[in-house]
């Protein structure tokens, strides 16, 4: 019974260490998806400025 239990607790062990791995790796793809959302916004309102330019000053 307590080879049994120890086996579960083993097991249990590794799963934690995996979902401890996964969520590390969600975090990591957020922070990525965060940054190309912030450099996609950032091109798009360049992409604005410049327009505005250009018809303001004919460049």
């Amino acid at each position: 019974m307590r080879l049994q239990l120890t086996r579960l607790e083993n097991d249990i062990r590794r799963v934690n260490v995996r979902l401890a791995t996964i969520e590390r790796s969600l975090e990591v793809i957020a922070a990525a998806l965060v940054g190309a959302s912030d450099k996609a916004a950032d091109a798009d309102i360049n992409a604005v400025v410049a327009k505005l330019l250009r018809e303001r000053f004919g460049a």
